[in-house]
């Protein structure tokens, strides 16, 4: 459904030419297994009329139809026109080397960062090539690692990306004690109370000017390990 609205024209017209359409599928003699019409957004708004069971799944003659819905994004909670739903979706790297460059020094494609100061760097286990956006570069993305969020140093490379986690004269601050092995969160949920995330994936999808769904679908199926929790 392109606008689930029961006050959208467009939306009733496309609903009455699909029932036109799979009235005559029938009156062909051609039995309609499986019908849907609806997605996560026809699912969550609650006054949507159009969906009549009786005009929809009865076939004479045949097995009545199955009527499903295919909820696509919701399920990971990525509709925020709908506050019941809960982002559940965490994207998460790995530390891989810690290292301090001093002033002058450059880090990542076309030396986009210089270090303006002495500072600590952190590599992460995750590029381009897994789908973290290229945009998202010379501080514009952040992560978070030990609850505390840093910036994205220089540019995403294919295979890793950089992190600025502050001065290398501060010996007390998180920063100074990241370690390789840490993880680090890129976007979605740290915990499991019920928050969404220093980093939130909308956050992230409205500065791209993208949607949540562009950016999970664009994970790499090969590179990027999906872990499902109950």
């Amino acid at each position: 459904m392109a606008e689930a609205s029961s006050d959208s024209d467009y939306t009733n017209e496309q609903m009455a030419r699909f029932k036109s359409l799979l009235k005559r599928v029938r009156q062909a003699g051609i039995a309609v297994p499986t019908i849907s019409t609806d997605n996560s957004a026809a699912l969550l708004t609650t006054n949507l009329n159009h969906f009549n069971p009786t005009e929809l799944l009865v076939q004479k003659n045949n097995t009545n139809s199955l009527g499903y819905v295919r909820t696509g994004g919701g399920i990971f909670g990525q509709r925020p026109a709908f506050p019941q739903l809960k982002p559940v979706s965490t994207l998460t790297a790995s530390v891989s080397h810690v290292a301090v460059l001093e002033e002058g020094q450059s880090v990542g494609y076309d030396r986009a960062y210089i270090a303006g100061r002495s500072v600590r760097i952190a590599t992460l286990t995750i590029g381009f090539a897994d789908g973290y956006p290229r945009d998202l570069g010379n501080g514009r993305g952040k992560v978070s690692i030990r609850g505390k969020t840093f910036p994205v140093a220089g540019k995403v490379c294919m295979d890793m990306m950089m992190v600025d986690l502050g001065s290398a004269l501060d010996v007390d601050s998180v920063g100074a004690n990241v370690c390789v092995g840490d993880r680090a969160v890129l976007w979605g949920p740290e915990e499991e109370n019920g928050s969404e995330g220093q980093i939130r994936l909308q956050d992230i999808a409205e500065e791209l000017n993208t949607t949540q769904s562009a950016l999970t679908c664009g994970l790499n199926k090969v590179r990027v390990q999906r872990q499902y929790i109950d």
